[in-house]
């Protein structure tokens, strides 16, 4: 079977800088709720904070991308300090793209982390970019993601057993 995605990891935390390296990654660029965070927290935790510093060492620069309201992503990604794109209507890569050449990233230089099988492997896929599919950081979503993530859940187990998830990240 097609592999779905590229590459799968149990959350962003746990992929290795090793593995941006090889992959010649100079961005990582995040979804927030339930990828970097819970949609509850209004700051970044401690270990959002140390990912953040850990990349910076290495050279690598962290952005977040979120279909999220401004109010939710700007003031989480400024305490964070780092540059973000809001209300990103991720189904459209306009914005994306947009967001992209004003932050003079190419395509080949950056990897997408996500944790929505639907949202972020759709968006990745139509701007012609890698994609790490993460579980969800927490059980609880927010309100329209509970909608959709029985299906997501449904739709990986069943993928997972014909290996399309891509290579395993540990």
């Amino acid at each position: 079977m097609k592999q779905i995605v590229p590459y799968h990891a149990k959350d962003i935390f746990s992929i290795p800088l090793s593995f941006f390296h090889e992959k010649n990654i100079k961005a990582v660029i995040s979804d927030l709720d339930n990828t970097l965070d819970s949609y509850r927290k209004a700051e970044p935790s401690d270990r959002v904070k140390k990912f953040k510093e850990k990349l910076e060492k290495e050279k690598i620069t962290l952005y977040v991308v979120s279909n999220n309201k401004e109010e939710r992503v700007g003031p989480y990604c400024q305490r964070l300090g780092v540059k973000y794109l809001s209300d990103a209507k991720k189904f459209s890569k306009a914005k994306t793209e947009k967001f992209l050449k004003e932050n003079g990233l190419d395509i080949s230089d950056v990897i997408f982390v996500g944790d929505q099988l639907f949202t972020d492997r759709i968006y990745v896929n139509k701007l012609g970019g890698r994609l790490i599919l993460t579980e969800p950081i927490v059980k609880e979503d927010a309100f329209f993601t509970r909608f959709v993530r029985p299906i997501d859940s449904f739709l990986r187990k069943r993928w997972a057993k014909k290996n399309a998830l891509g290579e395993k990240i540990q």
